[in-house]
């Protein structure tokens, strides 16, 4: 007689399915990011060309992205030097960041344990500059920037996934063996 299938495959499908899900997840968010980080960078174009520009994200005086983007901090982390060609407004490296982490999604990388080590890496440098320029928007600034905050929680997201994924790559390479 045929017997059927083992019932082991089920799961995989069903966690395959779960996978998709979290990897089109981690594009919209990276979408969002490119979105507003695509966003900052015309504000300081705007702003570069037009003195009188004024931003969507400029509420009041009490949350200002143009102030923000205008300060020392706003390229280069406020760390770099200006003279440094990898001094660029902070936008850029937004856009950099969210390209990246979209391209690691992509179903040919997304159970590859490099890949997934990748992501948590950037995920974690993303953090960690969040922190620094909250600090810096908060008690240096004293401001409140809408669309830099947005980028810190879509950054707090992509690692969270990261290292979500890292985990789920980690166990399935322990079932294996």
């Amino acid at each position: 007689s045929i017997a059927p299938k083992s019932s082991a495959s089920a799961p995989v499908a069903r966690g395959r399915m779960g996978q998709a899900r979290a990897g089109y997840a981690v594009y919209i968010v990276c979408v969002l990011g490119l979105v507003l980080s695509s966003y900052g960078l015309y504000v300081e174009n705007q702003m570069a060309a037009n003195p009188d520009f004024v931003a969507l994200c400029d509420l009041g005086s009490w949350a200002s992205c143009s102030k923000v983007f205008h300060s020392k901090y706003g390229s280069g982390l406020g760390i770099i030097s200006s003279d440094s060609f990898l001094s660029m407004p902070n936008t850029v490296y937004g856009l950099v960041y969210y390209t990246l982490h979209m391209v690691l999604q992509h179903p040919s990388l997304f159970n590859n344990p490099s890949a997934r080590t990748l992501a948590v890496v950037l995920g974690v440098a993303s953090i960690v500059t969040s922190v620094w320029l909250a600090y810096v928007l908060y008690f240096i600034l004293k401001d409140f920037c809408i669309l830099c905050v947005s980028t810190y929680v879509l950054n707090a997201v992509t690692l969270f996934s990261a290292l979500s994924d890292q985990r789920r790559v980690a166990t399935a390479g322990k079932k294996k063996a």
